[in-house]
Parts: structure tokens; C-alpha cells; sequence
């Protein structure tokens, strides 16, 4: 019986136009770096095992058939709502501001562990509310957005 793991994408490097589709779409969502050439090369893999672990499946770094509804199957995430990780959010003096802050922010305030207004800037509620947010989500409470934080987030 053929293992139906390899069925999909992956592979030496040779062009196969559903490895290109991959690489297509996980560039589309950040996590694929350079031109996609239809060959399943490391950079491959390891853009394969980031969006696993994003989504949540075992990260084999195989395009497994889960992996493949993830990506394209009629409940896979659109592009727009994968927010890629830029820097480590935290308290400090001066505040940080950016839009990457007001992100966290409207997402806080969804899930209503911020109570007050979004302005981009990193105070003292925000820190509060990421802490609120990391214990809720059993991650280190340390009131910064880090990777692991913002992955819960987003």
C-alpha cells in the first residue's frame, strides 16, 4: 500500500505543480519565502511545519491530507486572517505604539479582556489585559506579546 502521506506535495526537488499550489498559498500567508518553484526543498518544509503548527495539526513538515484541507479545503482560513509576528509587544518607557499594538488591542477587546479604548499604544491596560488573556489561554503571563502570545491571538 502507498503511503499517503507523500500523495499530495512532497517529494525530491522536481517540479510538481501541486507542490507550487503549496508554496503559492503558504506564501500567501507568510510563511513561504522566495518564488515558488514547485519543488519541495527544505524552505519547503519548513514553511510546511510553521503553518502546522499555526493551524494546529502535528507538525511533520508533510503535506499530509490534513495539512491539504487546511490549506485549500472549504473550511481552510483565509489569507486575511493570518497576522504575521513582527516584534516582542511589551511595557516599557516610552510606550510602544504601532499598528500592530492597536491589532492586539481590537482582538483583546473582542474577546473582552480590554475594557479600554484602542489606540495603538502599549500601557498599562493593555499589559493587564495580555496578562488577563495569557492566563486565560494557560500560556506565561508576562504581559508580553511575544510569539507564543500572539500566535494564541491570532
Amino acid at each position: 500500500m502507498k503511503n499517503k502521506t507523500n500523495r499530495f506535495a512532497n517529494g525530491p526537488c522536481c517540479p510538481w505543480a501541486r507542490t507550487k499550489m503549496v508554496q503559492q498559498r503558504l506564501k500567501a500567508f507568510g510563511f513561504y519565502h522566495g518564488s515558488p518553484d514547485g519543488c519541495y526543498s527544505k524552505r519547503t518544509k519548513q514553511a510546511v511545519i510553521a503553518f502546522q503548527t499555526w493551524s494546529g495539526l502535528p507538525s511533520t513538515g508533510f503535506v499530509t491530507i490534513p495539512t491539504w484541507n487546511a490549506l485549500f479545503g472549504p473550511r481552510a482560513k483565509s489569507t486575511s486572517q493570518y497576522i504575521p509576528f513582527s516584534r516582542i509587544l511589551r511595557l516599557r518607557i516610552p510606550n510602544m505604539r504601532g499598528r500592530d499594538i492597536m491589532l492586539v488591542q481590537q482582538k483583546l477587546k473582542q474577546l473582552a479582556f480590554l475594557q479600554s479604548y484602542i489606540d495603538g499604544i502599549f500601557g498599562i491596560e493593555t499589559y493587564k489585559a495580555v496578562k488577563a488573556f495569557q492566563s486565560f489561554a494557560h500560556l506565561n503571563m508576562d504581559g508580553t506579546v511575544g510569539p507564543e502570545t500572539w500566535n494564541a491571538l491570532f
